[in-house]
């Protein structure tokens, strides 16, 4: 297993190769991207006090193993699909949920 300064080497040829071809540089965030932009993602939640992950968390949850509420949804929406799961520490992959959420 290659170690984190691998990353790091290869971050610096591809700079200096965009440097060299393209006069183009790319923007640093850090040796782990996906953290950061997770945490980004967290923190601009938080930020605007729209309780987003509260929302989608209490529609899955309201739904499941609920199938009078279920049958109603059907009826109201018109729609068979049901809110899906959120998941509060992987926040890049919660798109499917909130468009589901914006659906019904």
């Amino acid at each position: 297993m290659d170690g984190p300064f691998v990353n790091w080497k290869l971050y610096e040829l591809l700079q200096n190769d965009l440097k060299n071809q393209h006069n183009f540089q790319i923007l640093c965030i850090g040796s782990c991207g996906l953290h950061i932009l997770n945490n980004s993602f967290k923190l601009g939640e938080k930020a605007t006090n729209w309780n987003i992950n509260s929302i989608l968390s209490s529609l899955y949850w309201l739904f499941k193993d609920a199938p009078v509420r279920r049958e109603d949804l059907m009826k109201l929406s018109s729609s068979e699909k049901f809110p899906l799961k959120f998941c509060c520490h992987r926040w890049l992959e919660n798109v499917p949920c909130a468009e589901r959420a914006i659906e019904n």
